[in-house]
């Protein structure tokens, strides 16, 4: 008897708990709309952690030119986010979309600059290391020069990934950047151990 209750009750439950997910659910125009919707959600997630990961490195060692580019691409962002809020989905995304070709153009500046100079650093500290006759700095030594060469391929990936596929250009810029950085670490760790 308390089965054939709880099964009863759960299954009211269940029959509540899909009518109130439909009463608030939101309802748009057409498929169409539902689509630019989730790009544009989708869009300004993503935009939210490149703006993220490079605000750091723009603001302390960018110059004035990426300063300038930043800020217009902050300033898409906003106008996209104000569009979106105001449900005009399409418009959204084609500033999303701005706002990610812009930032393309300074993750790959910043990038390149990583790169050289990681790889400047390693050869800097490369002969010091190497006098040292330490095994473990100069396997710090090799790591940092893999790294700074693996940051090198990914960046090829990243620019000869389709034109429109911004998106994904920008998280192989970041796998970049972060394997750039990594390898201008085990610089230090290879100088720091030699010394």
């Amino acid at each position: 008897m308390l089965t054939s209750i709880m099964k009863k009750f759960s299954f009211t439950l269940l029959i509540l708990l899909l009518a109130a997910n439909t009463i608030y659910s939101q309802r748009t125009k057409s498929s169409l709309s539902a689509g630019q919707q989730v790009n544009a959600e989708k869009g300004l997630k993503d935009n939210r952690y490149f703006f993220y990961f490079i605000d750091s490195s723009i603001t302390n060692f960018g110059n004035d030119e990426q300063k300038k580019l930043f800020k217009e691409a902050i300033q898409r962002d906003m106008l996209s986010q104000m569009l979106y809020l105001k449900f005009f989905f399409s418009d959204s995304y084609k500033e999303i979309r701005k706002a990610q070709k812009i930032l393309i153009s300074l993750y790959r500046q910043l990038l390149i600059y990583d790169i050289n100079n990681t790889v400047n650093l390693l050869k800097s500290f490369a002969p010091e290391v190497i006098k040292s006759k330490n095994f473990r700095a100069k396997h710090y030594l090799r790591l940092g020069f893999r790294d700074a060469a693996v940051a090198k391929i990914k960046m090829g990936m990243a620019d000869n990934y389709r034109e429109d596929l911004y998106s994904m250009r920008l998280y192989e810029y970041v796998r970049a950047i972060k394997k750039a950085k990594h390898g201008k670490r085990y610089a230090f760790y290879a100088a720091l151990e030699a010394g």
